[in-house]
């Protein structure tokens, strides 16, 4: 049995290392997708060790002070619409036993929560310029979200690759020893 303090340890101090990482979204604008991918990898240990349901808290915890202290408001958007839950949704929707709903599932979520902070960058925090962006290169919108969406199942193979990597190496040489 895990004592409480170091859960509570463990938990913070990933939290902490999201938020880092979110913070870093604003320092470097270049990696504004990158940064917030990686803050929610961070939580991936959480639902290993504690479960989902404290994994959705820590992910609310940095959705909520990211939204508070980082500056960078889009990589802010799409940590809480999509990156920074992602990783726990994964867990769940694997469960599944056929592979191609499985797939069907993420890819129609993934492209739901492009359209969705779009809009909620446009709409809510009015940034403009991007829909000016838009009307620019309007077949290449389309072209974008294809692009996007090879992105995202070659970042659903890595996190999958990354989950076996703590699962088999990380965590039985260095967390089973804090304990």
């Amino acid at each position: 049995m895990m004592k409480q303090s170091f859960k509570m340890a463990y938990g913070g101090i990933l939290c902490g290392l999201s938020i880092v990482f979110m913070f870093l979204s604003s320092i470097f604008p270049f990696a504004e997708y990158a940064f917030p991918a990686i803050a929610g990898i961070c939580l991936i240990p959480v639902v290993i060790e504690f479960g989902y349901k404290n994994a959705i808290l820590c992910y609310v915890v940095v959705g909520m002070l990211s939204a508070l202290i980082v500056p960078n408001k889009e990589s802010v958007v799409l940590f809480i619409v999509f990156l920074g839950y992602y990783p726990i949704l994964k867990g769940k929707v694997e469960t599944m036993k056929n592979r191609i709903l499985e797939w069907s599932i993420k890819i129609l979520w993934f492209n739901l929560a492009v359209l969705f902070s779009y809009y909620v960058v446009i709409q809510i925090l009015g940034m403009t310029q991007v829909l000016a962006d838009f009307e620019v290169a309007k077949y290449g919108i389309l072209l974008l979200l294809a692009v996007g969406n090879v992105v995202f199942i070659i970042y659903d193979i890595a996190l999958t690759r990354l989950i076996s990597m703590f699962l088999i190496q990380i965590r039985p040489k260095y967390i089973h020893k804090l304990k």
